[in-house]
């Protein structure tokens, strides 16, 4: 049996975790471990020793969409000017947008 030491820092307590060993890029799921509970630190209970294996550090709680997350640094003085070409083009698109809306509106009467 091939055994891993995983060491939990900042994870909240609860009693519904599990361990997924995959490659998210490829969607491959390598192993999936047995529901366990996590406890506080200063809580009463054994505190087992480690085995001789290897050993990982899980910090924090889960995320799994970070690898998604995509920040964008702001625009020049926090807000984008359209000055009056943008403003031309806002109004050609809504004017379009009616314009299509009245055209299929008459044309159900049809």
């Amino acid at each position: 049996m091939n055994s891993l030491n995983v060491v939990l820092q900042d994870v909240p307590a609860g009693d519904d975790f599990f361990l997924i060993c995959l490659n998210s890029t490829a969607g491959i799921t390598y192993s999936v471990s047995s529901r366990f509970s996590v406890v506080d630190a200063n809580s009463t209970g054994s505190n087992p020793s480690p085995a001789s294996a290897p050993t990982v550090t899980v910090s924090g709680t889960p995320n799994p969409l970070t690898q998604f997350a995509q920040t964008f640094g702001p625009s020049a003085n926090s807000a984008a000017h359209l000055g009056w070409a943008g403003i031309g083009n806002q109004v050609t698109a809504i004017s379009v947008a009616v314009g299509a809306a009245l055209v299929g509106g008459v044309m159900m009467f049809y």
